[in-house]
Parts: C-alpha cells; structure tokens; sequence
C-alpha cells in the first residue's frame, strides 16, 4: 500500500498524522483489496490523495469522515480497460 506524501505545507504535525490515518482508509475506500494499478498511476493516485487531503485541512476542514468522503468524490481513477476473454465452446 501506498503511503501519506505531503506536499510542502503549513500544517502541525499532529494535522498530518491524522492525515496519514485518513490516507490509509481512503485509499482503501477507492482501490478494492488486491486491486493492482500500473505503477505510474498509483504513484499518481497517492500524490492526488495527499494532495487533496492536506488542501481540505489547510482550508480548515478537521472532520475525518468529511475529508474521506469529499476526497474520494473528487479524486479520479483511471480504471484499466476491461478485457473480456472469450472461451472456445466445447463441442
């Protein structure tokens, strides 16, 4: 699993730890267990999540379950196109 980046910010410390605990439940919340993203965007996603944390608290937002719910709402994934395998009948 990814972990908490910030961006260089004016928060407490103790604003960021909470953060930090915030990440790892939103993440969760956006990629299922197991799901596995291309490196390139998980890196991408992990930097969009803590991006978006941290410009919610700094605009005074301390609620966790708002700052989950509204970072999942605006944060995007890219999801991998689906392929369909076709299985030869059997005859």
């Amino acid at each position: 699993m990814p972990f908490f980046k910030p961006p260089t910010n004016n928060l407490a410390p103790y604003q960021l730890e909470l953060l930090a605990s915030i990440f790892r439940t939103t993440w969760s919340e956006i990629l299922p267990r197991g799901y596995r993203l291309p490196r390139a965007e998980e890196q991408r996603l992990q930097s969009e999540i803590s991006d978006r944390l941290c410009s919610l608290a700094a605009k005074g937002l301390v609620d966790p379950v708002m700052l989950q719910g509204l970072t999942v709402a605006t944060v995007s994934v890219h999801p991998r196109k689906a392929t369909r395998r076709i299985r030869d009948a059997e005859h």
